[in-house]
């Protein structure tokens, strides 16, 4: 008996070793905490002096404590003090804190809206507190009237999100002029805007893009709306649309007109400006050259049908640029070309020609290539002069006078278009801006986000609903 317990010494022993041992190694392999999930909640107000909302205010200093530590972004772009303040105010953070100090003295009886935008935001994972608002009154009531309304522009129909809105207390017309305004709203993505905790007095309401920082409207090239009458803000306001324009487009640098040299090393090349590898029968087959042409001679270019029997009434061009030559005929659907140039044909600006005789062989699209559209136009109002745009990019196809509520095209190419319709006022042709000195609003154009899809060899059917 005492000699089985001497053998199971050892065992023993052996089996405490691997226990401790693995009990060891588990504990070497526990890695460092992950830190749970990502903190995704924006800094949350936790007391504010004096407090939100607070009436009769007299003091002119504010603190906002938060639950966490906290940092300002662009102050000067992000955060708006209504009514507008004639010295900035001193905003600082430290830690969970913001402190303002007003400089001016607050106005009696007045409500006033500090508006953060976007400014605050938390340290570690950078959460904004969105549009949050510190709203107090130094009188016995918190005013509670809105003025409410959208900007895009008149040219484009597009928003533009870097214009303000302003409104001044004095309704005359002038003081967009000369001074800046009492109250600033900004423009969200959509182009909406909203004034609050406004009082009960008649307002003239502008949206500018403030290009000199004046905060005024004194330069003709900037982005500049007005509303035509007076703004009387209210508890369910109806939005007020306004258009902005550029009176006057900012001059470009002059283009000088002195042709560009040509590279010695690069010999003279073209391409035809062929869409999808045919020649469009509506327009003027186009060479596009990598060097700019000094002369070509006429008679060394010569327009021929499968047969290389020359054709006549064809008009051979050179652009502006020296770098396009365009041949312009009549096409006819489906048939082939030929375009036999010489070597001595084309001679660009340092008397580098064609290294040898060159023809191009090419044919012209069939009708089935092209897609007919078929446009309907709900709310036609042709008081209003309208007129049907379709582009390509930023190239104008179609510019229509619309006097009837359809309009067709039997012969388009397949693509994704854009549709616009300008309200032509004058019947000019063309859009015309505004003139707030004369209170001519601009003309409107309205656009569509939804492109125009032309298929070939197809009925192309849209109804677009006008304004």
């Amino acid at each position: 008996m005492k000699l089985k317990q001497i053998h199971l010494v050892p065992f023993i022993a052996v089996f405490i070793c691997f226990i401790v041992s693995v009990l060891l190694n588990s504990c070497a392999q526990i890695g460092a905490p992950t830190g749970g999930a990502r903190d995704t909640i924006p800094p949350t107000l936790i007391k504010a002096t004096p407090d939100l909302n607070s009436r009769s205010v007299q003091t002119n200093q504010i603190q906002l404590s938060f639950d966490e530590y906290i940092e300002l972004q662009d102050i000067s772009k992000n955060i708006l003090i209504s009514p507008a303040q004639k010295e900035n105010p001193s905003i600082q953070y430290n830690l969970k804190n913001i402190r303002i100090r007003f400089k001016d003295s607050l106005k009696p009886s007045t409500t006033y809206v500090i508006d953060f935008g976007t400014a605050i935001r938390d340290i570690n994972e950078s959460n904004i507190l969105p549009n949050f608002q510190y709203v107090f009154s130094t009188g016995n009531h918190i005013d509670s009237l809105k003025i409410e309304g959208s900007v895009i522009l008149a040219e484009t129909g597009i928003i533009d999100s870097t214009i303000s809105v302003l409104l001044y207390d004095d309704i005359t017309d002038t003081a967009v002029l000369n001074r800046a305004p009492d109250y600033l709203a900004r423009l969200n993505g959509k182009g909406n805007f909203s004034f609050h905790h406004l009082p009960n007095r008649p307002f003239r309401l502008y949206a500018l893009k403030d290009g000199d920082g004046n905060k005024r409207y004194s330069v003709s090239s900037e982005l500049f709306a007005f509303a035509d009458s007076i703004a009387s803000p209210s508890i369910n306001p109806s939005p007020i649309a306004l258009l902005a324009y550029a009176e006057t487009k900012t001059i470009a640098p002059a283009v000088s007109s002195t042709v560009p040299k040509s590279d010695p090393s690069k010999p003279l090349r073209y391409t035809a400006a062929f869409h999808q590898g045919a020649q469009d029968m509506f327009k003027p087959l186009e060479l596009k050259f990598n060097l700019p042409i000094k002369e070509w001679i006429k008679d060394s270019i010569q327009l021929t049908d499968t047969s290389f029997t020359p054709l006549t009434d064809y008009r051979i061009n050179l652009d502006s640029t020296k770098k396009s030559i365009t041949v312009d005929y009549t096409w006819k659907a489906g048939q082939s070309y030929r375009l036999i140039s010489t070597q001595h044909a084309i001679t660009d600006s340092i008397g580098k020609q064609f290294s040898r005789n060159d023809t191009l062989y090419f044919n012209v699209k069939k009708k089935t290539d092209y897609g007919l559209v078929k446009l309907r136009f709900n709310g036609l109002d042709t008081t209003r002069y309208p007129v049907l745009i379709i582009k390509e990019g930023e190239l104008i196809l179609h510019h229509v006078n619309l006097r009837q509520a359809e309009w067709t095209i039997k012969n388009m190419l397949p693509g994704e278009y854009s549709i616009e319709v300008l309200y032509d006022r004058n019947q000019n042709g063309k859009w015309d801006p505004g003139n707030f000195r004369q209170l001519i609003q601009p003309e409107r154009v309205q656009t569509f986000s939804q492109k125009l899809s032309v298929r070939a060899d197809w009925e192309n059917d849209r109804t677009i609903d006008l304004e």
